[in-house]
């Protein structure tokens, strides 16, 4: 009897144990979710005008709400396009969302109760008209990849490279432009709805710069290259162009 009481309480114990680790386990994990969602809320600024954030970020994939809400097929242009990764590609349709229906995207991924730039943001796309989806170009990205491959490793931020190249420059190594060209970079982010969302609201940049270049309705072509960064972990640069012809 004594033997099988002492067995007894050692299966109770063993479950207890199971039990707690079972608990600690779903705490830790609840954690982990609550701290990804509360840093993707927030970016620092850095010297240079462009975003940073060093937060890990989750795979980027599309939800079962984008391929019902919204045209897949005629909004994501690069699509079919080799020389881009998935994510790069993946940014050039959640730009072609935003702009195609901003009052829509506004409503379905800006929170307007994270602050004083979401709120602004999401009662402007609310507002803003439609503008023409933007369509890749090569030369563009060639030319994205080149700042990504200078800066990144570096740990350097802005929009001036090492060499002392421009947006400018860097844009005419791969093809001839016209009409206005601009660059975005974001860093900290390393899926296409944070790295756009960012650029959107563009938290601590009074000029608003990224969000206008985004929105701008005159660009009609865009390159894109993701990379690592030494400071961010990740950044994403994209250069906008009204006019390009690649060589």
């Amino acid at each position: 009897m004594i033997k099988l009481f002492v067995k007894i309480l050692i299966g109770f114990f063993i479950l207890f144990l199971l039990y707690g680790i079972l608990e600690g386990i779903s705490d830790s994990t609840e954690n982990s979710e609550s701290k990804i969602n509360n840093d993707n809320t927030s970016s620092n600024n850095n010297s240079s005008g462009t975003h940073s954030s060093s937060t890990q970020s989750n795979s980027n994939s599309r939800g079962d709400s984008d391929t019902v809400n919204w045209d897949i097929s005629t909004l994501n242009t690069a699509r079919n396009v080799y020389y881009l990764s998935d994510l790069e590609k993946d940014v050039i349709l959640e730009m072609n969302m935003a702009r195609s229906d901003p009052k829509k995207y506004a409503e379905m991924y800006i929170n307007p109760n994270l602050g004083a730039y979401a709120k602004e943001c999401y009662e402007e796309l609310r507002n803003a008209e439609s503008r023409p989806v933007l369509f890749p170009k090569k030369g563009l990205s060639q030319a994205a990849k080149d700042h990504a491959a200078d800066t990144g490793p570096k740990g350097v931020d802005g929009h001036v490279g090492t060499d002392g190249s421009s947006l400018g420059s860097r844009i005419s190594r791969y093809g001839t432009w016209g009409g206005g060209a601009s660059e975005n970079i974001s860093y900290g982010y390393n899926t296409a709805r944070e790295i756009v969302l960012q650029l959107l609201i563009d938290d601590g940049i009074e000029s608003r710069g990224h969000r206008r270049n985004v929105m701008n309705k005159n660009s009609r072509y865009v390159g894109v290259a993701a990379g690592t960064h030494t400071r961010y972990r990740y950044m994403c640069v994209q250069d906008f162009a009204v006019e390009y012809t690649d060589r």
